[in-house]
């Protein structure tokens, strides 16, 4: 019997210095891990809208090789955005193809050198681009260039 006329059992379960101990070492981790997870977010964004323009470019060049037509692609930087000139969107057949960056799931914008003053890259029939070009994506601390060389037209990712 204890002093006080109870039985004084051991209980099982935490006290609140536990408690207190395991909050404070969840918050280390949380705050050591965020960072580290927006830099992966980021890089994981660019990286994705990085392959789509590369993928709608080296599209827009086959389709001028096989259709033996000057294909043009037009780049807003203003919006982030680019349209496939003359194209439908394949998902929306009564739209044209335009792509948005800043919209899901790419979170991201863009900057470019060496297009025209209208924003554009044309490819020829031959699939050669009418100049060399780059589109710089951004997201975040991510960053990915898309390349399109003028003398073959190859389109990469750098």
């Amino acid at each position: 019997m204890s002093r006080f006329g109870r039985d004084r059992r051991r209980r099982p379960g935490l006290t609140l210095v536990d408690l207190t101990i395991s909050l404070f070492i969840i918050a280390i981790i949380a705050a050591v891990g965020t960072p580290r997870l927006i830099d992966s977010l980021d890089a994981n964004r660019t990286r994705t809208a990085a392959r789509r323009v590369a993928a709608d470019l080296e599209f827009a060049r086959q389709r001028a090789i096989t259709t033996s037509s000057e294909q043009v692609v037009r780049f807003t930087t203003a919006t982030s955005s680019y349209v496939l000139v003359g194209m439908s969107d394949p998902n929306r057949p009564a739209r044209t193809y335009t792509v948005t960056l800043p919209d899901s799931p790419f979170s991201c914008t863009f900057t470019t050198t060496g297009l025209n003053s209208s924003g554009e890259i044309r490819f020829g029939i031959h699939g050669l681009p009418d100049r060399a070009a780059s589109i710089i994506i951004s997201s975040g601390s991510g960053q990915r260039t898309v390349a399109v060389e003028l003398s073959t037209g190859k389109v990469s990712i750098l």
